[in-house]
């Protein structure tokens, strides 16, 4: 969705659609992070979370100068619902799981539509994206073809580091064919920036199954039949679009 905005509405004006679907997105992916972590609160006490991480979706990518408090206010929510409504201190932890993770989502999603107004191209905005397609597709053929040590066998007992090592791989050369053939940008910069949000969206992507673990479920959720839930489809994005904004903001990358 928010791909398709992106590429549909450029001239919309403030990104407005695209800015919206990213805060949508956002809160939920935090409705699967509380159900994730068992959260204990009440439905008020869900709804601020998803409104706060909405909230702080918007903030960040709108440049606001509040965005860095917002970003971490999620958590603060999710603590202050159980403690005002009377759960045991023993259920914090899930309030701090479901927390984290949310405010993860709005920084990581945010900062990809900064990418995307700061640099005026969904050339740019594609990226962080094409990185982690290309690299979960490498990944998985590389480690089914020639995987044989695992990786983490305690969070994900498929990943190896044959896959891994082919998914940085296919990270790089989606970071090619989006920042250099797309956005016109130097070509040793895009392979060394694919490498970097490559490896991000992977600890990304392991960090979520490590929660799904503890949580003894395979998918996050069912929002999309097949393919599991909103958190298994942005998961390594969300780590991987903080690393493209801040490589780009280093060079100072300017329109081509």
């Amino acid at each position: 969705i928010i791909v398709l905005l992106a590429l549909a509405v450029p001239r919309w004006p403030g990104n407005a659609p695209l800015v919206v679907a990213a805060a949508v997105v956002s809160a939920m992916a935090a409705a699967e992070a509380l159900s994730l972590s068992s959260y204990p609160g009440g439905r008020a006490a869900r709804a601020a979370v998803m409104a706060s991480t909405a909230a702080a979706t918007l903030a960040v990518s709108r440049g606001l100068m509040a965005s860095l408090p917002l970003a971490v206010l999620p958590g603060f929510v999710a603590v202050a619902g159980l403690v005002f409504g009377g759960n045991p201190s023993g259920t914090l932890r899930s309030a701090a799981s479901a927390g984290w993770i949310s405010s993860l989502v709005s920084v990581g999603l945010g900062l990809l539509v900064r990418i995307r107004i700061e640099w005026g191209g969904a050339w740019f905005m594609m990226i962080p994206l094409l990185s982690c397609w290309a690299g979960d597709s490498a990944a998985y053929f590389t480690g089914g073809l020639l995987g044989r040590r695992r990786m983490s066998p305690a969070i994900s007992p498929a990943k190896t580091w044959e896959g891994f090592a082919g998914g940085i791989a296919g990270s790089a050369a989606g970071a090619v064919v989006a920042g250099s053939i797309g956005a016109a940008q130097p070509l040793w910069s895009m392979v060394l920036l694919g490498v970097a949000a490559g490896a991000a969206g992977a600890m990304g992507d392991l960090a979520e199954s490590s929660v799904k673990r503890d949580a003894g479920v395979k998918d996050s959720g069912s929002f999309i039949p097949g393919h599991g839930g909103v958190l298994d489809r942005i998961d390594s994005i969300v780590a991987a679009a903080p690393v493209a904004w801040l490589w780009l903001r280093l060079l100072g990358t300017k329109l081509p």
